[in-house]
């Protein structure tokens, strides 16, 4: 499901633009051609092109393969022609854009946020726990956390705390002693983070890596378990997610049927998804 979840995230950047939203109605921004489009003036039409395989490397993380898959997105700059005359319907007068303004606009509203605040962070979240305090024990403290597939000495003793404690409280404990593991920046637990949501209760433990190698795995204790009260017997784990190129084809000309104008604009959106993962 990535190429419906890149699709969704790049559609919602757009609908999204302040700018775009000026001259734009909201209900405008339409997901693939139909038999009519209402008579406003502009619209932007999405429409999901092919998807190709780019290349394959082998990860550092235990041998996983990477894929590179690209998604072309089809962006169709659609306008009524807003004068008599085709020449102010490509470059605007004073009181409308032009086409060409209108592609530029688009481009600028996609340049914002090229990654279309789509990568994430490998992570686990706990269950929503009944209560914000935890009560914690000498028998009662540990979690297992492995992050990024490591698991250094030490990370299934991670320490949660050992007394009646708040949910961020336990949080502070659980980042400071995953970090303890660490050696190194880049090798997952020295900038490790665990966070606590006083409106769910809940704990989210993040690996600091974005990419489909990224993931932080939780489970109990090897001794003194605590993933009963912290809610981590039945985590949900989120493997991290990344874009890492989006490039725009050649603008065409598509117009259709007279007065209507059409340009459109190829977005080309590289990914990184792992094989067997």
């Amino acid at each position: 499901m990535a190429f419906k979840n890149v699709y969704l995230a790049v559609v919602e950047q757009l609908q999204t633009n302040s700018n775009l939203l000026t001259y734009i109605h909201v209900d405008n921004f339409v997901q693939g051609f139909k038999e009519s489009l209402s008579t406003k003036k502009y619209a932007i039409i999405f429409e999901p092109g092919p998807e190709t395989e780019v290349t394959q490397r082998q990860a550092n993380v235990k041998g996983q393969k990477i894929l590179e898959l690209e998604y072309e997105i089809q962006i169709y700059c659609r306008m009524i022609l807003v004068s008599n005359t085709v020449k102010s319907a490509i470059i605007g007068n004073e009181t409308n854009k032009g086409l060409l303004d209108f592609v530029d606009d688009v481009k600028a509203a996609i340049r914002e946020d090229m990654s279309f605040s789509y990568n994430t962070y490998g992570r686990s979240l706990s269950v929503e726990n009944a209560a914000g305090s935890f009560d914690l024990d000498s028998s009662n403290r540990y979690l297992s956390v492995s992050i990024d597939d490591k698991t250094p000495t030490g990370y299934d003793t991670v320490f949660c705390g050992d007394s009646t404690l708040a949910g961020a409280v336990v949080a502070a404990n659980i980042q400071a002693s995953l970090r303890q593991l660490g050696q190194f920046d880049d090798d997952g637990y020295k900038l490790a983070t665990c966070t606590f949501n006083a409106t769910t209760n809940q704990f989210t433990i993040n690996s600091p890596h974005i990419g489909p190698s990224a993931r932080v795995v939780v489970t109990a204790g090897a001794s003194d378990d605590a993933s009963a009260e912290l809610g981590f017997t039945t985590p949900t784990e989120y493997r991290g997610t990344n874009i890492i190129k989006t490039t725009f084809g050649s603008v065409t000309p598509e117009n259709k049927a007279f007065p209507v104008r059409f340009r459109m604009l190829p977005l080309l959106v590289t990914e990184e998804t792992l094989i067997g993962g």
